[in-house]
Order: structure tokens, then C-alpha cells, then sequence
């Protein structure tokens, strides 16, 4: 904008509107919860409270690029499409080895790629970089998932607590909370 500017000697200060390039907002979604071909996040669904006409508003259209969802962009955009082949193989080779080795499920997946043709260069020259930054986003999200389970137990425990505090058999506790008994037994003392 500035360059525009200064090419076109406006006024940024002044009072007549200066025209931008209308802007597009797109997110390339590849997570493994299923989720539509194309659908719209808004920013006022966000919000606390619901107004009808919010007075800020962003639309972003989200494309689902996962192998098998949308075809037109994956067929259209060769790195994309590449991009999501080295996911799915990471994902085929890490369920193969019963979750337990991510980092050789990364590696295997750079040289099946490497080996077929796909993003051979970007991969040569970036691998390690690539596995690092996959081992964060797989960590970070392992983290999440480890404190949502967390979460959900401290709230069995709390629900357990109330109802023995009703005197509800331990036999009904461990039904309603899914809780061990070993565990419920334990609160109970």
C-alpha cells in the first residue's frame, strides 16, 4: 500500500478513500476428524454472546485436502497434493507400528516419497527440519489430548464424589462415571 502510495502521490492522511485489493481468506484443512469438502468459519461464531449483524465480521472459506475429499484442488495443486500424500504415509507408517515410533514413521514416509517422485528436492534439502517440525505439531497435539483426558478424569472423579457423597452404591458410581472400582473405592475413603 505504501508503494501504491507513494507511486500514486495520495494523501494517506487525507480524507478521500483509498481502494485496497479485496482480500480472501483460505484455510487448507488436513486433520483427521472427517469434516465437508468446503465449508465457512466465521469469527463472529466465536463471539461470547450472538448478535444478528456483528460489527466485525471474517468469513474464511476452509478447503479439506485430505486424500479422497477434495478432488479439484488436490488434482489442480501438485503441492498440495504431494503435501498430502507424505501426511497419509506418515499416518499409514506411524498406525502400521501401533503409535509408537513417530519419528520412524516420519522417516519412512520422506523415503517413500523421495522414492516416488514426491517433493524429492524440497525433502533433501529440508529433512531434518521437516521431522522436527512434525514431531512439534504431533507433540503438541498429544499434549492437548493428554490434558483433555485429564480433564475428562477429573471430572468422573468429581462426579463420583457427589454421588457417593448421596450415599449411591460404588457398584452404581462406577456404572454412571466409568471409573475402576479400584478408583471410586479409593474417593470413597
Amino acid at each position: 500500500i505504501k508503494r501504491r502510495l507513494k507511486e500514486n502521490k495520495r494523501n494517506l492522511f487525507g480524507s478521500k478513500l483509498i481502494k485496497i485489493p479485496v482480500p480472501k481468506f483460505v484455510v487448507f484443512y488436513n486433520g483427521e476428524i472427517d469434516r465437508p469438502e468446503e465449508y465457512e468459519l466465521r469469527l463472529s461464531d466465536a463471539f461470547e454472546k450472538q448478535v444478528d449483524s456483528p460489527e466485525l465480521e471474517l468469513v474464511c472459506k476452509v478447503y479439506n485436502v485430505n486424500i479422497g475429499k477434495h478432488a479439484k484442488i488436490i488434482e489442480e495443486c501438485k503441492v498440495i497434493r504431494d503435501y498430502m500424500t507424505f501426511v497419509d504415509y506418515v499416518r499409514k507408517y506411524y498406525e502400521e507400528q501401533d503409535k509408537e515410533d513417530y519419528d520412524l514413521a516420519i522417516n519412512k514416509a520422506i523415503d517413500r516419497c523421495i522414492e516416488e517422485g514426491v517433493l524429492v528436492d524440497f525433502f533433501r534439502l529440508n529433512r531434518a527440519e521437516v521431522v522436527k517440525n512434525m514431531q512439534l505439531d504431533y507433540t503438541f497435539e498429544r499434549q492437548i489430548e493428554m490434558e483433555r483426558e485429564d480433564a475428562r478424569e477429573e471430572g468422573r472423579e468429581e462426579v463420583a464424589k457427589n454421588l457417593l457423597a448421596i450415599d449411591m452404591p460404588i457398584e452404581t458410581v462406577v456404572k454412571y462415571t466409568g471409573l475402576p472400582i479400584e478408583r471410586v473405592k479409593q474417593l470413597c475413603e
